[in-house]
């Protein structure tokens, strides 16, 4: 939060000074109107541009520094977009970010800098004697310009230190997220989900595929079991009055039509998972819609939890996809 306090103070600074310097441009516009009174602002301010661009289209060395401190901004545009394009963003995208805006920041203020100052010194001449030309700068306007320039070109640069930093807290996130999926990660044989329960808990206003897909991730680590790439799974929902259940069914060509597992989650997003103790035996549960099943002991979770361990990982995807929604149960 600190930061981005001082980065919105630096914008705030930086507009400020710029308004202030273009004030003073207009005061030299000012200037130079004093010797030309029959020519208006923007006729005057024309012909100081096409000075300017004439300069530089001479100077073999200006207009390499032209492009090079166009490149530079081009690279902290990108730099500064790119964590946004590419969402969520890896760590090495918000490293690249990083990186190529300092590096692109730093090479926009040294060009910018260097290119001002060789401009200033073909313009500027002494106060006294007045000059009358159009394209000349006196001294005390081009010593002003020149401390506009550095206060504007450091504050850019602070600027882009921040951003850097603000990335920096990205890259640490992610680094966060990543040791959160590998302590997610459950054993078969002691079905350890201490790690879950006490993760942040994430969205819980979900389609009933994507809990299904959560809750399939969960099974299989707690199970050590993958989803038979040859079979058909089929889920069903049921509501029953303030809990809902949840039925995954497997229908493959050698065993034909099994229950999978069982769900159950209550008014407060509470998750139980059950396994059926006869995947193919009588429906004597839930009023004759299923087996009987068995509670996965010590794996109640949140259904938020569940959603920040596993919805941004690579399998979520390729889970989606197998869960093919049934006809609602009702008792």
């Amino acid at each position: 939060m600190g930061i981005k306090i001082g980065l919105i103070l630096v914008v705030l600074v930086g507009l400020v000074l710029a308004w202030r310097f273009a004030r003073l441009k207009q005061q030299i516009i000012s200037d130079r109107q004093h010797y030309h009174r029959t020519m208006l602002p923007q006729q005057i301010r024309a012909s100081r541009r096409f000075f300017y661009r004439t300069e530089i289209k001479q100077s073999p060395r200006l207009r390499w520094l032209m492009r090079l401190e166009r490149v530079g901004l081009i690279v902290v545009i990108i730099s500064i977009g790119l964590p946004w394009i590419v969402t969520p963003a890896p760590t090495p995208v918000v490293i690249v970010g990083m990186v190529g805006l300092l590096i692109g920041s730093v090479v926009f203020v040294s060009c910018n800098m260097l290119l001002n100052r060789q401009l200033l010194a073909t313009t500027v001449v002494p106060d006294q004697p007045a000059t009358a030309s159009l394209s000349v700068t006196p001294k005390h306007f081009a010593d002003q310009e020149l401390r506009y320039f550095k206060v504007l070109n450091g504050l850019f640069l602070i600027a882009a230190i921040l951003g850097a930093l603000l990335m920096l807290g990205l890259v640490q996130n992610n680094e966060a997220v990543q040791r959160t999926k590998v302590v997610t990660k459950v054993s078969a044989a002691n079905q350890n989900v201490r790690q879950i329960q006490r993760l942040a808990v994430g969205s819980q206003r979900l389609s009933s595929r994507a809990k299904m897909t959560l809750f399939s991730m969960y099974y299989n680590d707690i199970t050590n079991k993958d989803l038979d790439t040859g079979s058909r799974y089929t889920y069903h929902v049921i509501h029953d009055q303030t809990v809902t259940w949840y039925v995954l069914m497997q229908d493959s060509e050698d065993d034909g039509v099994s229950f999978y597992y069982l769900v159950k989650e209550d008014g407060q997003h509470q998750i139980q998972l059950y396994r059926f103790n006869d995947p193919t035996g009588d429906k004597t549960a839930l009023h004759g819609l299923v087996p009987a099943y068995t509670p996965y002991y010590q794996t109640k979770v949140k259904l938020g939890q569940l959603t920040t361990a596993f919805m941004t990982q690579r399998g979520y995807q390729y889970m989606i996809k197998k869960m093919h929604p049934g006809k609602a149960w009702s008792f």
